[in-house]
């Protein structure tokens, strides 16, 4: 991935039945690389280039909601690239079933 670092951050406890980690991607160079379906809606923030999804033919806005995909996916970035991800869990489910913790 070149120059790109990624830091993955656990959640504190109180936040562990609703998010599932944090990452934090920087990269000063362009890089392009292939992702895996996660299983888990994603909410995505941008600083910098937007990371763009070859396969989508499409880029990411400043903030972004991905939903769960069932596809491998390419992101590349053509410049500086930096954001955060908060993976989140099924809250909907949660909801419904009254299961909170």
């Amino acid at each position: 991935m070149g120059d790109a670092e990624i830091l993955f951050i656990r959640p504190c406890e109180p936040l562990r039945s609703y998010v599932r980690y944090y990452y934090i991607l920087n990269s000063v160079r362009g890089f392009n690389v292939l992702t895996f379906p996660i299983g888990c809606t994603q909410l995505i923030f941008h600083k910098g280039t937007p990371l763009f999804i070859p396969e989508l033919n499409s880029s990411q806005s400043m903030f972004t909601i991905s939903g769960q995909v069932n596809f491998s996916a390419h992101v590349s970035s053509c410049g500086y690239a930096a954001g955060w991800t908060f993976g989140v869990m099924d809250c909907i489910s949660k909801v419904l079933s009254g299961h909170f913790g």
